[in-house]
């Protein structure tokens, strides 16, 4: 570690790097192999440093699983608001769902968020990723309505799950058949 650097940075920048490295190996190794000296290397960072901010491991932990939900988040909402706003949301979908799903960082993300919330007996985490699906139907209901919108994120969820463990993306005509069938589903307002 370079202590110029470390030196110059805020304690929020050290605390965010130390967040941004655990959500990166909580990805790579998983939430029950993360350590504080894991972290820190990752950071750049002393041992001392993330025992600082974070005195448990659990706490570190939950800021690394809400820091990988807040990117969720974000990811949700961008999707869903394309899908609404999409003249064809069925070919937007696809071409979309193609470029999220080839970004396996982000596959692994969403499965580490659930592996952490079905592996631990914290209600938050469960409720963070169980957050995911909420935020893309919220952005959907507009368009599709409550049934539609709950069932394209349930959809998506699974895809996603998919392409985390397989490591490549759903084929694109299997994309589009599910979106098709769920869009097209009788009592859509699209």
């Amino acid at each position: 570690m370079n202590s110029s650097t470390a030196s110059s940075r805020t304690p929020e920048q050290t605390r965010t790097l130390i967040v941004n490295a655990a959500a990166d190996l909580m990805v790579e190794i998983g939430p029950a192999k993360l350590t504080h000296r894991n972290v820190a290397a990752r950071a750049g960072v002393s041992v001392g440093s993330t025992t600082k901010y974070f005195s448990s491991i659990d706490d570190l932990r939950a800021q690394a699983i809400a820091q990988a939900a807040y990117t969720m988040r974000v990811e949700a909402e961008s999707v869903g608001r394309a899908l609404a706003e999409a003249e064809d949301p069925v070919a937007t979908g696809v071409d979309l769902l193609d470029e999220l799903f080839r970004n396996s960082a982000q596959a692994a993300a969403e499965l580490a968020l659930f592996a952490a919330a079905s592996s631990y007996a914290d209600p938050h985490m469960r409720e963070l990723a169980a957050s995911w699906t909420r935020w893309l139907s919220d952005a959907l209901k507009p368009r599709f309505g409550e049934i539609q919108a709950t069932a394209l994120a349930v959809f998506l969820d699974g895809a996603w799950i998919y392409t985390a463990l397989r490591q490549q993306p759903l084929p694109r005509e299997v994309v589009a058949t599910a979106l098709r069938a769920l869009i097209t589903t009788e009592g859509t307002q699209a």
